[in-house]
């Protein structure tokens, strides 16, 4: 980016997901190039337009549903500590606790990485560690959740059966897998960030916008 901006290169249109770490984004805030970010939580700079998800409410809306139906003990798998989605997502959980009557600590949190090994070997470890079991596991992303259901029957622990499961994402492969997850409709944030990148390039100047898309549970086989 700053070797465009070192060519006169201010017109281009750079769409940047929350794969960037944040030292990645705030070296992004002098550069004179408009960037419209996704799924990022960055309120450094007017020259940003942000296009994120309700992560909060979705998350919110995925523990209700669980402690609605399993409210004895509820076990959260999470992102890295410091990734913006994990940090709105556990704290969405935690508002639906205190909504519940339940005190937010009662819950397991096993952090991960958002990977399907990530989510197989944290529940792989915490199933060797003899600790007792919850009844429900939200997992922050589709792909921990399978990992995890993957060390579950590993382990000869039925699933679902004895556990209700719920993921993030609504991806294809939780489709397939009959997961319940949180919709993320990718098709409405793709149309924003080329609504917004169109009006970047017809309008040099204009005031920063930022727009969250709405999330919906989608209930499937493993709730």
């Amino acid at each position: 980016l700053q070797s465009m901006a070192a060519h006169g290169r201010t017109d281009t249109i750079v769409l940047v997901n929350n794969d960037f770490s944040d030292r990645q984004v705030k070296n992004l805030v002098n550069d004179p190039i408009p960037v419209v970010m996704i799924g990022h939580g960055v309120e450094t700079s007017t020259t940003f337009d942000v296009i994120g998800i309700d992560n909060t409410n979705g998350a919110a809306t995925a523990v209700t549903h669980l402690l609605e139906h399993a409210p004895e003990s509820i076990m959260l798998l999470t992102g890295p500590a410091d990734n913006f989605d994990s940090i709105q997502r556990l704290s969405g959980a935690q508002i639906a606790f205190n909504e519940a009557g339940r005190d937010p600590a009662q819950a397991i949190i096993l952090e991960s990485d958002f990977t399907y090994e990530g989510g197989l070997s944290r529940m792989r470890q915490y199933l060797e560690s003899g600790k007792p079991l919850p009844k429900a596991i939200f997992a922050f992303n589709d792909r921990m959740a399978l990992g995890a259901i993957a060390a579950l029957k590993a382990a000869d622990v039925a699933a679902p059966s004895d556990f209700i499961i719920a993921g993030f994402d609504d991806s294809e492969i939780a489709l397939y897998a009959g997961l319940t997850s949180i919709h993320v409709p990718m098709r409405e944030i793709g149309y924003e960030a080329a609504n917004l990148a169109i009006r970047r390039i017809g309008q040099k100047q204009f005031n920063r916008s930022t727009i969250t898309i709405g999330t919906a549970l989608t209930v499937r086989d493993t709730t």
